[in-house]
């Protein structure tokens, strides 16, 4: 059967029906973009609420379909349910999971609302299967970034919270130096509030306290160490810390005060130094004490001084005065040619046998005497040490040519010395006074004649 030969008419319609084919793909395509567009515009959108984004990706996804007049939508997110105004569950449905982590958290649901002609062999096209699959992809992504930035702010609330309340002054600076925190403190020790001075830089932080615009310690965690040192001669490390106190007192608010500063790095996850942060206490109080201190304790220096002086020169009295008392408990006396007199009192220990012994050779020698005439009546108790110590006596006193007359042993003296088993027999002894003068007195050829 021989061809129908076309005619110019039926090439025209070709034509007609391929361009038509082209501008609707066009059509579509451009479609498609728009929608694309309006989704990462919507979704890249910071600081928008969930509830937001759900609706505006209803509105984007009817509008989105194939036939948008008949289209409604639903998302079921998290237990919560948004939808289109027209919003009814039909049997030309199609829908997507959201899925964040790991884990499903709803779906996204578009509907017609009635039944199209060439429904009967497609009720949606891939084209809007794809895309979405992409909005509750997306939709998935923006869950999970939303949950990690409400984490941020959440510790960035609490965060804030804890350095608002801190009794220390404090405020932070990033990078550039501009001021990102500035605490209750520090807003009651300079009189600047917090929205007046966070957000400025260029050392805005610098002139309550010095009154112009220069380094402090915070600005050493930034800025090269040494750069920075000079101004604060008294600075120490301690790891990432810096700490100083300037013994200068600041004039802020028309008072003066002395103020301590700790300053340390605020590192990003990566462990880089993102900003800085520093903490300013006021010690003027308890620098005042310690001055208070530092006087008292010089005046009770100064007091300890005087007395130890007053002590020193009462101790030396004290001690000439135990020595004269001591040489007059010890008198020698010269009684006649020859003859010196030794009357003891009270106990003769180590010290003052010592001392008589001293006083009785000096006697002896400037009164050339050869005969000591030693009386012990006054002497309480005798017992070995005391006896050693007479014995000592008379034998220091023989050893310069003297005699010695013992007198004054009581019978109760004389017992004890019994039972000690010291040997007294080479010491002249009398039972009186009166007995040992008349010996005394005939050791040097002379006599005491009766009156």
């Amino acid at each position: 059967m021989a061809q129908k030969e076309k005619g110019p008419g039926d090439n025209r319609s070709d034509l007609e029906i391929r361009i038509a084919s082209l501008e609707a793909q066009l059509e579509a395509r451009r479609k498609e973009l728009h929608c694309m567009q309006r989704l990462a515009d919507l979704m890249d959108n910071d600081g928008q609420s969930v509830e937001y984004v759900a609706q505006g990706v209803l509105e984007l996804i009817t509008h989105s379909m194939r036939y948008p007049g008949i289209a409604c939508a639903r998302v079921m997110l998290d237990g919560k349910i948004f939808t289109t105004a027209n919003f009814k569950e039909t049997e030309w449905e199609m829908s997507g999971s959201i899925v964040a982590g790991g884990e499903h958290l709803g779906v996204v649901e578009v509907c017609y609302l009635e039944a199209q002609p060439d429904m009967d062999e497609i009720q949606f096209l891939t084209e809007e299967r794809s895309f979405l699959n992409v909005v509750a992809e997306r939709l998935g992504r923006f869950i999970e970034d939303f949950r990690v930035q409400e984490g941020l702010r959440e510790s960035e609330r609490r965060l804030s919270d804890i350095i608002n309340f801190l009794p220390d002054a404090t405020f932070a600076i990033d990078r550039e130096g501009t001021v990102v925190i500035w605490n209750r403190a520090i807003e009651e020790l300079t009189g600047i509030k917090a929205v007046d001075m966070v957000g400025k830089g260029n050392f805005e932080y610098a002139l309550p306290f010095y009154g112009t615009r220069r380094d402090m310690l915070i600005d050493m965690i930034i800025k090269p160490y040494e750069e920075v040192k000079t101004q604060y001669p008294s600075v120490s490390r301690k790891g990432d810390y810096l700490i100083a106190e300037i013994d200068v007192p600041f004039s802020i608010r028309g008072k003066k005060l002395f103020l301590w500063g700790k300053a340390s790095p605020i590192h990003d996850h990566l462990g880089n130094i993102v900003g800085a942060i520093e903490s300013i206490r006021n010690i003027t109080d308890r620098k005042h004490a310690e001055e208070k201190l530092q006087r008292a304790h010089d005046d009770l220096e100064a007091r300890v001084a005087e007395r130890t002086s007053k002590l020193s020169d009462a101790l030396t009295a004290l001690r000439q005065q135990s020595q004269t008392i001591l040489e007059l408990s010890t008198p020698v006396i010269k009684i006649w040619d020859g003859i010196v007199f030794l009357p003891l009192v009270g106990i003769v220990d180590t010290r003052r046998a010592g001392q008589v012994i001293e006083n009785l050779l000096a006697a002896i020698v400037e009164n050339e005497a050869q005969v000591v005439l030693l009386d012990v009546t006054g002497v309480p108790i005798i017992d070995t040490g005391v006896a050693k110590n007479l014995l000592d006596t008379v034998t220091a006193s023989r050893m310069l040519g003297a005699d010695v007359v013992v007198t004054g042993i009581s019978t109760d003296a004389a017992q004890t010395i019994t039972k000690l088993d010291i040997d007294l027999r080479q010491i002249k002894t009398r039972g009186t006074l009166r007995a040992g003068l008349v010996e005394s007195f005939r050791l040097v050829g002379s006599r005491i004649a009766p009156v």
